[in-house]
């Protein structure tokens, strides 16, 4: 009796030696999760075909959607574009939101710039809600993310027409990253207090670890081109609730820029909703990570791909919920 409680005890033993290492090995193959600050809601996408692993999602209080008490201004600013070759100058305008504390007369405070493209319908002017703002004004009066301008800009050339873009809709090729890049980069980057010092390409270079692009469902198709069209000039890219499907694969595509530009780092934080089905984002980061030029991961010195999953269905007003998640990653709180 005596030997078979001895053996019985050490059989438990070994199996618990045996689950700790097993617990142990999948503990170290994933993010870790994050707390969940106090407010906040929790969503928890798991481990399956398309994730390696579970993502864990953070909804905002709905405190954030009342008016702050520091608050962001907003300005319009314009520009004019020729890069589309139809001998046509087009003037165009983006918005542009300063966080709480911004100072044009601080030259010394430099401030990153996030470029956010809105979905099919939307403009620059009817991009976010008042109640999206004072969500952002939240976010960052609260140190939940990094104080960031944010430029909102708008592929539509003709305000009012939706018939003629430069993402190649209309008749125009498809060359929103030129302007971009060419007309816009460098009125904004000029006129505000940035990393910017100059501008020629080689500046726009240089500074390219300050410079995120990002998008939501149409514009999430801008930013996966942009990251193939101009990666030397954007460092980080969060396409939110639409993948791509360019001729000759994904990856092929996505390895082009990197491949001619080795040297430059990057980030993807790619973002879509469990409501609206996040199977083909998901399958987009399962895609690249049989590239050698791929790593999953939350932390950019070791990582350059991550995904997160909401509850939520196909709407741009989540887009400031996977702000609170990509930026902090992007520009650290």
């Amino acid at each position: 009796m005596k030997t078979r409680t001895l053996f019985l005890l050490f059989l438990t033993v070994m199996l618990l030696i045996g689950c700790g290492k097993t617990t142990q090995t999948a503990t170290a193959a994933k993010p870790q999760a994050q707390d969940v600050p106090e407010g906040f809601t929790a969503f928890t996408y798991p481990a399956g075909k398309y994730f390696q692993y579970e993502t864990t999602w953070l909804r905002l209080p709905s405190a954030y959607k009342e008016e702050a008490e520091k608050k962001g201004t907003i300005e319009e600013v314009a520009y004019t574009t020729d890069v589309y070759g139809d001998g046509v100058t087009y003037e165009k305008h983006v918005l542009v939101y300063l966080p709480y504390g911004y100072d044009q007369n601080d030259k010394d405070t430099k401030y990153n710039v996030v470029y956010y493209e809105h979905g099919n319908g939307q403009n620059y002017k009817t991009v976010f809600t008042q109640e999206q703002f004072n969500q952002l004004d939240h976010m960052m009066a609260n140190g939940d993310i990094p104080r960031v301008i944010i430029v909102f800009t708008t592929f539509y050339m003709i305000d009012g027409n939706q018939e003629l873009a430069g993402d190649g809709k209309g008749g125009l090729p498809n060359l929103f990253y030129k302007e971009v890049t060419e007309s816009i980069l460098p009125v904004i980057e000029t006129k505000y207090n940035t990393y910017l010092t100059g501008t020629t390409k080689e500046d726009f270079v240089a500074t390219r670890d300050h410079r995120a692009f990002t998008g939501y469902s149409r514009g999430s198709g801008a930013t996966w081109r942009m990251f193939h069209d101009a990666f030397e000039y954007f460092r980080y890219y969060a396409p939110m609730s639409a993948g791509l499907s360019p001729e000759g694969g994904v990856v092929a595509y996505l390895e082009e820029p990197i491949k001619a530009n080795p040297d430059l780092p990057f980030f993807i934080y790619t973002c879509k909703g469990a409501a609206e089905n996040p199977k083909d984002q998901a399958q987009i980061v399962e895609q690249l990570l049989t590239s050698e030029y791929f790593t999953y991961g939350y932390d950019k010195d070791t990582s350059n791909i991550a995904i997160t999953i909401s509850n939520l269905d196909h709407s741009d007003r989540y887009v400031p919920y996977y702000f609170y998640h990509s930026l902090p990653v992007f520009f650290g709180k």
